[in-house]
């Protein structure tokens, strides 16, 4: 005949509920850490496909500079209407508009990117 008491099982109790709430806390932590890695690289991403779109536009501002400055000439001569002037002026101007909205967008980028790895960076 074999007695059970508790007396007999060394605490085998406490120490597997020990385990179990170790192994949630290192679970945890590895699901946060997969987290914070995946927001920085989805940041890092949209930062350089924002970069990539900014150097674009950039590169379109002066021919369209070019062609207000060409549409003022010829309206100046008669040799265009003012709608066509205007036309262009406004499609310059709403350009610069979407600049400047991209240049905040990869502002906010960046300051998110901070913020998820931590690191401040000096930016130009």
């Amino acid at each position: 005949m074999a007695l059970d008491l508790p007396v007999f099982d060394r605490n085998q109790g406490a120490i597997a509920a020990e385990r179990a709430t170790r192994q949630k806390l290192f679970d945890e932590y590895t699901s946060r850490v997969f987290e914070a890695r995946a927001e920085v690289a989805k940041l890092l991403s949209a930062a350089r496909w924002l970069n990539d779109q900014l150097q674009t536009a950039q590169a379109a501002t002066p021919g369209l500079e070019r062609l207000v400055d060409t549409y003022r000439q010829a309206v100046n001569a008669g040799q265009a209407d003012v709608l066509s002037y205007y036309t262009a002026w406004n499609n310059l101007a709403q350009h610069r508009m979407d600049l400047l909205a991209l240049q905040a967008q990869l502002i906010e980028t960046r300051i998110g990117l901070e913020l998820a790895t931590g690191l401040y960076r000096v930016h130009e």
